[in-house]
Formats: structure tokens, C-alpha cells, sequence
């Protein structure tokens, strides 16, 4: 038996997923948080082996089975934090090839079946990267709430919050928000809106939430409606910034991931509309299953289509 282990991890859990695309076999399991900015490296790859070891453990197989493995993991943009997971991921698989990348690769690789291309993650922050034809990968934005994350989950939230601050001291025009705001917090008024947010346990998530709210009442308020245009405007550009530095070498190709398309299918064609060059989607299987794809083609240096058939054939069944 030949596996392949594709790692989908971020700050909350690890998922993965082990499979052998001759006989069919299939695994999955989870465990803790692997971002290894939030949970140190050390730290990270023990979730992601404690993970392994239940889905060998399922397949009643031993490591040495493991062919190649895809670690994509939130916090691992920079080198060194990548390596350092990479290192000691080898440590533990040592007959394995060991690949450590950025999650929203694995998105990518789930959406267009391996193949070139961009993808936009939009949730509670937001990032754009893109694979061209010759593997060189790009990235614009992700830079977190305090300087980057434009068009994010966590953006659009804030706007809201705001204009509905405005709204409450006369600095802006009255909102369908305002009622949304206290109905989501709780608040009689206003102005108790500002006690909820800053006392919040996690105030960066409580501010993102509120997204949702304002996707949904764009069609009906003005102020909702410019907020979300605002929103599309940066993810537009983060999208060209990935596809321009790639130059003649990206691919129409754009997979859309994240909470906030996933949970308005709508709001993908407003897109598309601003991106006419481009191919934009949802993707069709999950970013683990991506990254499983992309063990396989870490391992046999290319994939050809009876090799991406196969695969979707195992996961398609499993759902995500």
C-alpha cells in the first residue's frame, strides 16, 4: 500500500487525510491547532502526527506506508517557520517526502484539481495567492487586521460597526444596521454596542461576525451595499496584484474559499462580473482533500488525468 497524507491546519484544528489511490483506502482524523505562530512548531507537528497516527492506526498501517506528505498550514508563509515544520515533520516520517505550504494552496488544489491558478481566501482575514504554469507561487495581502485584510471578514464588520456608530452620533446617514448590530449583541442602543465589542473575550472574531449581517442586508441598505462594493473592490485588486506578478505564466483560473462566499453563493457572481478574464468558482473539494492531490503530485513529479480522476473518485464520497 502506497499513501499519500494531505494536513489542512490552522488555529483551531488539523485535519487529515490519508489515501491509497490503487486500492482505494481511504483515512481521516483531527486533532488540535497546528498554526505554529499560535501553538509554537513543536507543538503543531505533535497535533499533526497525533492526527496521522489515528488515521494509520484506522488503515492498521505503519508510517513507513507514507509516501509523501502535504502539510498546508495557516502561519507558515515565511521560510524559516516552514522549514522549521518541515525539519521536524521528517523527523517523525523520515521515509517520506515532506512538503510544508500556506493553506490557501491547498484550497487552490481542491478547487482546480492541481492545476495552476489563484485563489482568494476571504475569511475572518483575507489573502490572494496564485500558482502559475511554471510552479512559481505569489502572494498579496494576508497581512492580519492591524495593517492588512482588506475586503476580510474582520473588515467588513468594522465598517459596519462604524457606520452604525456614525449613524447613532449624526456623522452618517441612518442604517439597517443599527438594528442588526443590537439584535446580534444583545444591545438595547447604540451606544452599547462600543462595551460589547471592547469587552469581548475575542474581539476580533466578535467584529468579523458581523460580516454576515452585512452581506445579507446589502440588497436593502444603501450604507450595507457600499460597505460589500468596498469589500469586492479590494478582493478584485487582490486577485489582479497574484495574477499580474505571475504575468503571461497565470492561468484564467480563480477558486474562491472562505467563509464569507461560501455562505452567499450570490456575492460569487458580483465577482466574476469584475473579473471577466477569469474563470472564478467555489471549490469543489475540501482544502485537505487538496492537499492529499498535491502529496501525489509532490511524489510522481506530475499528475496526469486518470491520476486526478482517481483522486475524486476516493473523496468525492467522503464529502468535506
Amino acid at each position: 500500500m502506497t499513501l499519500y497524507a494531505g494536513i489542512d491546519g490552522g488555529g483551531s484544528r488539523t485535519r487529515v487525510i490519508l489515501l491509497d489511490p490503487t486500492t482505494g483506502a481511504i483515512a481521516r482524523a483531527e486533532a488540535g491547532a497546528s498554526n505554529p505562530n499560535s501553538v509554537g512548531a513543536a507543538a503543531a507537528v505533535e497535533h499533526v502526527m497525533t492526527a496521522m497516527s489515528h488515521a494509520l492506526a484506522s488503515l492498521g498501517k505503519p508510517r513507513s506506508e507514507v509516501r509523501a506528505i502535504v502539510a498546508a498550514l495557516a502561519g507558515v508563509g515565511r521560510p524559516e517557520t516552514a522549514g522549521a515544520v518541515r525539519d521536524l515533520l521528517s523527523r517523525h516520517l523520515p521515509t517520506a517526502s515532506v512538503e510544508v505550504i500556506p493553506d490557501a494552496l491547498a484550497a487552490l488544489a481542491g478547487g482546480s484539481g492541481a492545476e495552476p491558478g489563484s485563489v482568494l481566501v476571504v475569511g475572518t482575514g483575507s489573502v490572494a495567492l496564485a500558482e502559475g504554469r511554471g510552479r512559481r507561487i505569489v502572494r498579496a495581502g494576508g497581512y492580519g487586521y492591524l495593517i492588512g485584510d482588506e475586503g476580510s471578514g474582520f473588515a467588513i464588520g468594522r465598517h459596519g460597526f462604524r457606520a452604525v456608530m456614525q449613524a447613532y452620533d449624526g456623522r452618517g446617514p441612518e442604517t439597517a444596521l443599527t438594528e442588526a448590530a443590537c439584535r446580534r449583541l444583545g444591545c438595547g442602543t447604540a451606544i452599547d454596542i462600543v462595551e460589547r465589542i471592547y469587552g469581548a473575550e475575542h474581539p476580533v472574531g466578535a467584529v468579523a461576525a458581523f460580516a454576515a449581517s452585512v452581506v445579507r442586508l446589502r440588497h436593502e441598505d444603501g450604507v450595507a451595499a457600499d460597505i460589500v462594493r468596498g469589500a469586492q473592490a479590494a478582493h478584485v485588486r487582490l486577485v489582479d496584484s497574484v495574477r499580474r506578478q505571475l504575468g503571461g505564466d497565470a492561468t484564467p483560473t480563480v477558486v474562491v474559499t472562505g467563509g464569507l462566499y461560501e455562505g452567499d453563493p450570490t456575492l460569487l457572481a458580483d465577482l466574476a462580473a469584475s473579473l471577466p478574464e477569469c474563470s472564478c468558482r467555489l471549490p469543489d473539494q475540501s482544502a485537505v482533500e487538496g492537499a492529499a492531490l498535491l502529496a501525489m503530485r509532490a511524489e510522481r513529479q506530475a499528475l496526469s488525468a486518470a491520476d486526478v480522476a482517481r483522486w475524486r473518485e476516493i473523496v468525492g464520497g467522503e464529502g468535506q
